[in-house]
């Protein structure tokens, strides 16, 4: 049997590390994760926008092995160039609604193709 102070010691160390994984620092995320804009095909084309004025980047394709998860979508990308294999873990808070929807339909279509 559990001492009470070992009980109330674990639950604290729990409840620190869901709030750090929900709600991770601000400062480290921003410089870890530069926000960029893409454009995703109904066909699961990924291409990165760019401006005018810079070098074409790699476009990639989404495979079915991404994943529909409650709390986030898991992107598994093949570069069209190379062949070279991406993942990303995208949650809801990252985009809007609309946009999270639209990933979310088309890794679903993906899977069942």
């Amino acid at each position: 049997m559990l001492s009470e102070q070992f009980e109330w010691t674990l639950l604290l160390c729990i409840i620190s590390l869901v709030l750090f994984w929900c709600y991770p620092l601000r400062k480290s995320q921003e410089q870890s994760n530069p926000e960029q804009q893409i454009a995703v095909t109904e066909s699961g084309r990924w291409l990165p926008v760019v401006d005018e004025g810079a070098d074409s980047h790699e476009a990639w394709q989404i495979e079915g092995r991404s994943k529909l998860l409650p709390f986030a979508l898991y992107v598994v990308m093949v570069s069209e160039l190379t062949g070279r294999r991406k993942r990303l873990w995208i949650f809801r808070k990252q985009t809007s609604e609309l946009s999270y929807r639209r990933l979310a339909r088309i890794i679903f279509r993906q899977g069942i193709l």
